[in-house]
């Protein structure tokens, strides 16, 4: 019979320590979040100073923030998470999730403002 590849190697401490990668899985897609927040936020930003519309402009400078903050906050949670999952603690928290919508909410009110004017 196989071993199973899949299983926890947290007593060895080489290599992932859950099993389906939940936590690495979690910090790309926090990666990848912010990422796209800069390139939409440059998009936005660009835009703004061509076509001299500072409310666009403006938003677009809060989604490159936002997605800084995204990404940051994303790499907070992961090392939070091992240090939980490793010693067995809670993982569960919103506040990034939390953080992260209110710059996003904002910017889309920035953007609904500068489509209006």
């Amino acid at each position: 019979m196989r071993p199973d590849r899949r299983r926890d190697r947290r007593e060895d401490g080489d290599g992932p320590f859950d099993a389906g990668l939940q936590i690495e899985r979690t910090r790309l897609a926090w990666g990848r979040t912010g990422l796209a927040f800069v390139a939409a936020g440059a998009l936005l930003l660009h835009s703004g100073q061509n076509d001299d519309a500072p409310l666009v402009a403006a938003s677009g400078l809060l989604l490159v923030a936002s997605g800084v903050v995204a990404y940051l906050l994303g790499r907070r949670r992961h090392l939070e998470l091992r240090t939980a999952v490793r010693s067995g603690g809670a993982v569960t928290s919103s506040l990034s999730l939390r953080i992260v919508a209110a710059c996003v909410t904002a910017a889309v009110l920035l953007g609904l403002a500068a489509a209006t004017f």
